[in-house]
This record gives structure tokens, sequence and C-alpha cells, in this order.
């Protein structure tokens, strides 16, 4: 069966392909960066794992003294923006490859293309 086939599948397709055009959200003049509730504080209690992070409900971490927890929470939120950020970067080399070898013409090349450019200037 033909992709083109699947009427559902390609208007869907179709809507999302033109919607990621039409919208933006960029976070540069989206989010108030300066906010206060943006700051990074050493003594944040925000920065404990909640009970669904499998490290915060683990008896060990929650037997550990509050500032420590923060300390681990910390620890743990940098390296998920670090994996977020390799994530991204094979996204974006995949998107790459996937584009250079699609005709322009196919309706998922110009999705391929705004989702690149999205994540190539996101923070």
């Amino acid at each position: 069966m033909e992709v083109r086939d699947d009427t559902e599948y390609v208007d869907m397709l179709t809507t999302l392909s033109e919607g990621s055009v039409r919208r933006n959200f960029s976070p540069y003049t989206d989010i108030d960066w300066d906010s206060p509730e943006f700051a990074v504080v050493d003594n944040d209690p925000r920065w404990i794992l909640p009970a669904t992070d499998p490290l915060g409900r683990h008896p060990w971490y929650q037997a550990q003294p509050v500032d420590r927890q923060i300390e681990i929470g910390m620890w743990r939120q940098a390296n998920v923006a670090k994996v977020g950020l390799h994530f991204e970067s094979i996204l974006i080399r995949g998107l790459m490859e996937y584009s250079f070898w699609t005709p322009t013409a196919r309706r998922n090349t110009g999705t391929a293309c705004t989702r690149r450019s999205k994540s190539a200037t996101t923070p």
C-alpha cells in the first residue's frame, strides 16, 4: 500500500504540516527568562525529586537530608537536559539526512524541515 492511498494519514499529515508552519513558539520571546521563578537557587525545594521519579521514590534518596536531595535533584535535572540536548542533535542530523533524500514535493518534507528549524533554534 502506498502512503498516498491512506487518505486519513495524508489528511492528518497535511494538517500537522500546515499547522507546524503557521504556528510558532519562540522561547526567546514567549518565556520571561528573567522572572524570579526561573532563578536557579541552590536551596530551592523544587529541586527535590518527586515520587514519580524512580530515584525520587527510592528509600535511599528519601532518607537523605533535604539539602542533599536538592543537590541530587539539581544534578539529575542537569543530566536530563544534557540527554535532551544530545537527542535534539541526533534528531536534527536524522531530519537533515531524511530531507536530503526526500522529494521536495512530499508533504512530510515541509514538516521535517520545520521541525529541524525549531529544534535548531530552541535553547
